[in-house]
C-alpha cells in the first residue's frame, strides 16, 4: 500500500508539473507522427506491389489472348501457356515482386471463356508491413490484387515495328549494381584510417542482369509475335549496337526478322570508355532504311520505329559551350568589370575587363552591361551530337526509350581484374545530373525515361518498355 501511495504521488506530481505535462504531450505527439509515416511508408510500399499485379495481370492476359489468335484453342500445359482454372504460384510465373512479398504465395489464375471470348486474370497475395504490424498483429500484412481481361479472339498484330538496342558495354558495366556498404576501419601497418568497402547483400555485376533483362525483353516479344522465319507475314525486326568509347563491331547484330538470340544477347562484355554519340547515329542510319525493307515484306512502308538507348555513366570528353535552344540555359558578355588589358571583345569595350556570364532563365536575360545572350549549355561533344540525333530522330516519328542503370551516386565495388588496380569507384552526383540530362533529353517523354537503380528495376524498366511497344502493335480489345 505505501509502494502505491509513492507512485501515486510521483504520478501525481509529474502531472502537475509543466515541465511533464510537456514531455507526456511531446511523446504521445511523438508515437502518433511515427505511426502516421510508418503506416504511409507501408501504403506506399502496397501501392508499389499493387502497380506490379497489375502488370502481371495485363502480361498474362495479353499473353493468353495472343496464344488464342495463334492457335485457336486453349494452352493444353503450362509450357505452352496459362492452363484454365490452374492455380499459379508467383515464382512459376516469372514476375519478381519487391522483398516486402513473398513470391511463393503470391497466386494467379487464368479463367478462359469460350461463350464470351475471353480470358480473365486474378493476381493477388500479402505484402509484409515495416511498421503498421509493430502495432497491431492485425496489419503485419496488406493483402493486394489485380484483374485483367483480354478478348482473345479480337487481338492480332496492328503495326509492324523496328526495334534498335543501344547498350553499355563500358568498363563500369562489371561494377555492382548496387553502391557499397562502406565503414572506416584504422590501418594499423599503414597508421591510418581508411574506407573498408563490402558488395551489399543482391549485388550483381551490371553487365549480367543487363543480359538477363534483354532475354526476359526479347522472350516477351517473341511471346506476342512468335515464329519470324517464314518470309510474306514477318512483323518484328531487331537489332543490337553494344558500344563503350565506340561501337563495338565484333557484337554488333545487324537488323534481322524476328528476336536476338541468347547467343547474340550472352556476346555483350564489358570495358573501355563511353561515347554514345557514334552507337545512336549507328541506330538511326539502320531505322532510316527499315520503311522499304518492311514495304517488300508486307506493303507496310510505315513501320513502328523504336530505338532503346540505356547507359550507366556519363560519356567520356571535357564539356564545352553549344548553342541549343530550349535549355533554359545563356550564355552572354559582361563588361561591368574594372578597366582591363585593353584586350576588348570587338564591341567598342577595349577599356573593360569583359568575361563570360551565365543565367539560368526561362527568357533572354536583359542586364545592364551585359550583351550577347545565346542559349545553349555546357555538355561533352559527345553528350551534344547524341541529343541532336536524338532529336532528328524523333522529329521522324521514332520512339527513343531511355534507361539510366545504376546511376546512384555512391561507392561501388568495380570488379576489376587484379590487374586494373582499382577496387572502388565513386559515382558523383555531378556524374548522375549529366547522364540523366542527356538520357532525359533524348527520350521522346517524360515517361519514356526510366532511372533504374539496381538490376531488379532494370528488369521493370524493360518489362515497361515492352508492355508499352506491345500497346503499340498489337491490337486488343478488352
Amino acid at each position: 500500500m505505501l509502494s502505491y501511495l509513492k507512485h501515486h504521488k510521483t504520478l501525481s506530481r509529474f502531472m502537475q508539473d509543466k515541465k511533464g505535462n510537456f514531455a507526456l504531450v511531446w511523446a504521445l505527439g511523438l508515437t502518433a507522427t511515427m505511426i502516421s509515416v510508418g503506416a504511409g511508408i507501408d501504403m506506399s510500399s502496397s501501392a508499389r506491389v499493387s502497380a506490379t499485379a497489375q502488370s502481371a495481370a495485363d502480361q498474362v492476359a495479353l499473353a493468353s489472348s495472343v496464344f488464342y489468335s495463334h492457335h485457336e484453342r486453349f494452352p493444353e500445359n503450362s509450357e505452352e501457356g496459362f492452363v484454365d482454372g490452374k492455380l499459379y504460384r508467383g515464382d512459376d510465373i516469372g514476375f519478381v515482386f519487391p522483398s516486402s512479398v513473398d513470391n511463393r504465395r503470391v497466386r494467379l489464375k487464368a479463367s478462359y471463356d469460350e461463350e464470351k471470348g475471353e480470358v480473365h486474370v486474378l493476381v493477388s497475395g500479402q505484402v509484409r508491413t515495416s511498421f503498421m504490424g509493430m502495432f497491431s498483429r492485425k496489419y503485419k500484412t496488406l493483402p493486394f490484387s489485380a484483374e485483367s481481361t483480354a478478348k482473345f479472339k479480337e487481338t492480332k498484330i496492328k503495326n509492324p515495328a523496328s526495334i534498335v538496342l543501344v547498350l553499355d558495354n563500358s568498363g563500369s558495366m562489371l561494377w555492382d549494381d548496387k553502391p557499397a556498404d562502406c565503414e572506416w576501419a584504422w590501418n594499423r601497418y599503414r597508421w591510418n584510417w581508411e574506407q573498408d568497402c563490402r558488395s551489399p547483400n543482391g549485388a550483381e555485376s551490371r553487365i549480367d542482369g543487363l543480359k538477363d533483362s534483354v532475354e526476359d525483353f526479347m522472350d516477351l516479344l517473341d511471346g506476342y509475335v512468335n515464329d519470324q522465319g517464314a518470309s510474306g507475314d514477318r512483323v518484328l525486326r531487331t537489332g543490337l549496337i553494344p558500344y563503350n568509347n565506340t561501337i563495338i563491331g565484333a557484337r554488333e547484330v545487324d537488323m534481322k526478322w524476328g528476336i536476338l538470340s541468347n547467343g547474340d544477347i550472352n556476346s555483350m562484355k564489358a570495358g573501355g570508355g563511353t561515347n554514345s554519340s557514334p552507337p545512336i547515329s549507328r541506330a538511326w542510319d539502320w531505322l532510316k532504311d527499315e520503311d522499304d525493307i518492311h514495304e517488300a515484306e508486307t506493303g507496310e512502308d510505315n513501320p513502328l520505329k523504336y530505338m532503346i538507348f540505356m547507359t550507366d555513366g556519363q560519356n567520356n570528353g571535357q564539356p564545352y559551350w553549344f548553342q541549343r535552344d530550349g535549355t533554359h540555359y545563356w550564355r552572354g558578355i559582361d563588361c561591368s568589370g574594372s578597366r582591363g588589358n585593353g584586350r576588348g571583345n570587338g564591341r567598342g569595350n577595349s577599356n573593360k575587363n569583359c568575361q563570360y556570364t551565365f543565367r539560368d532563365s526561362s527568357t533572354r536575360p536583359n542586364i545592364e552591361d551585359h550583351h550577347s545572350w545565346e542559349e545553349g549549355e555546357y555538355v561533352s561533344v559527345s553528350d551534344h551530337y547524341s541529343k541532336n540525333t536524338c532529336e532528328a530522330m524523333k522529329a521522324q516519328g521514332v520512339r527513343v526509350f531511355t534507361i539510366g542503370f545504376a546511376l546512384e551516386p555512391g561507392t561501388y565495388l568495380t570488379n576489376y581484374p587484379p590487374s586494373w588496380g582499382q577496387d572502388e569507384a565513386t559515382i558523383s552526383e555531378e556524374t548522375t545530373d549529366a547522364a540523366y540530362s542527356l538520357l532525359a533529353d533524348c527520350a521522346s517523354s517524360a515517361d519514356d525515361f526510366v532511372a533504374a537503380e539496381d538490376v531488379d528495376e532494370l528488369d521493370d524498366a524493360f518489362s515497361i518498355i515492352g508492355e508499352s511497344i506491345v500497346e503499340d502493335v498489337i491490337r486488343l480489345s478488352q
